[in-house]
């Protein structure tokens, strides 16, 4: 039993012999026929009618079938239709002159039954597979496009969320706190020690979660592409010592040595001091916060951008003698979500936002920040600036003299 075949397909001869032996052949295999004896009958039917292929006689009066082939090319309606020549010109010039003109395949007459349907059925088939693949690929498109819209309007929805919800939950923290002062000014009535403890409790509490309020909508600012950099020349080193006395306090409570380390004639960075001082202060507090005995060092000095043979910066490093880290847990430090406390203990509490936002605010500014740790030894976070206009000078060793081991982990 012979499997019936579908299709249109558009005969263009002016033989009526050719004609008849062609539509028979492919009549009876099942595809739909539509003839025409000149090629401007040819034009004409395709401005009513798109076939899956069309069989083509080279000479014919009038325009032949390689004028009637470009015509069809040159149409956006018809371009995509296969066109396949029929004609006993074999010679390698016309075949060349065919395939220029647009055309898929030859058939030479005289004609064999098996020859034109063989050709017929796979060029049907290939154009079948082309236009599914168009579709499938107009609906993936429109899919994608559907969930990209979506997903922008999500976005909008959460940074109108955040926004709201941040300006809503500020207000009463700053009552909060603001009362907290008040009492622990005790001008009120003397305060117990259990009582001055509570109040102070609750004002760290308070400061953290307006800390934490305040990193989580910058994340979403900086996500959304909300968060504009005001840059300006900064004197880094200037810079860096605020930033130093800004956390004096805290390394007091814990016995904590500070140590200040600048290379001498740094040059002023285009930078927005404000980002970049929160990105600098983030990673202070986290080594104040991480280390329970020893020093936290602060060192600013030129270097050569890592992974850079041409580009200059200058370095910030943040060196302490803490918990460290372990090299499976380094790898998870920048990624949104990862609670701090599971990688480097219950009694240090933290959420990891401080820093994915400092890398985030470092990368904002064209630098980069990495992490070198050894548990139990200490950590040193690094923040790399670019500076195009520095003079060029030798790369400067990466790992700090005050942590050494040869178990360094590295993560960008």
């Amino acid at each position: 039993m012979t499997t019936k075949l579908s299709g249109l397909i558009l005969i263009v001869d002016d033989t009526p012999a050719n004609l008849d032996t062609i539509s028979t052949v492919l009549g009876d295999a099942g595809y739909e026929i539509a003839i025409a004896t000149s090629g401007e009958k040819a034009l004409q039917l395709l401005q009513r009618r798109s076939p899956d292929l069309i069989l083509l006689d080279v000479r014919m009066p009038g325009i032949d079938g390689f004028e009637t082939c470009d015509r069809i090319k040159a149409n956006s309606k018809t371009c995509d239709i296969p066109i396949v020549f029929m004609t006993s010109l074999i010679d390698l010039n016309n075949k060349i002159k065919g395939f220029n003109c647009g055309a898929v395949d030859y058939i030479s007459k005289p004609f064999q039954e098996q020859e034109i349907l063989a050709r017929v059925k796979t060029h049907i088939q290939l154009r079948l597979l082309t236009q599914n693949l168009e579709q499938q690929v107009a609906e993936q498109t429109a899919s994608l496009r559907i969930a990209n819209e979506a997903l922008a309007n999500a976005n909008i929805s959460k940074r109108l969320f955040l926004s709201t919800m941040s300006q809503e939950i500020r207000t009463p923290i700053d009552d909060i706190l603001r009362l907290t002062e008040r009492l622990q000014e005790q001008n009120h009535g003397i305060l117990d020690g259990q009582q001055i403890d509570d109040l102070a409790r609750i004002e760290y509490n308070g400061n953290h979660l307006q800390s934490l309020i305040n990193n989580t909508l910058k994340l979403a600012n900086i996500e959304s592409g909300q968060l504009k950099l005001d840059l300006d020349l900064i004197a880094v080193a200037d810079l860096c010592r605020s930033c130093l006395v800004a956390i004096q306090s805290l390394a007091d409570r814990k016995n904590i040595r500070l140590i200040l380390n600048i290379e001498p004639n740094l040059p002023q960075l285009s930078i927005d001091e404000s980002q970049m001082r929160q990105a600098i202060l983030n990673l202070l507090n986290n080594a104040v916060k991480f280390t329970d005995a020893g020093s936290v060092t602060l060192s600013v000095t030129k270097a050569m951008l890592t992974n850079s043979e041409n580009i200059s910066c200058v370095r910030i490093a943040i060196t302490d003698t803490g918990i460290g880290i372990t090299s499976e847990n380094i790898q998870q430090l920048f990624q949104p979500f990862v609670q701090i406390t599971n990688l480097l203990g219950e009694r240090h509490e933290g959420n990891g936002l401080g820093l994915i936002l400092a890398k985030q605010l470092v990368e904002l500014h064209g630098g980069q920040i990495s992490v070198y740790s050894i548990e139990n030894a200490g950590s040193c976070f690094t923040i790399e600036l670019p500076a195009r206009d520095l003079p060029q000078i030798s790369p400067t060793v990466q790992i700090p003299q005050l942590l050494t081991g040869n178990d360094w982990a590295l993560s960008s």
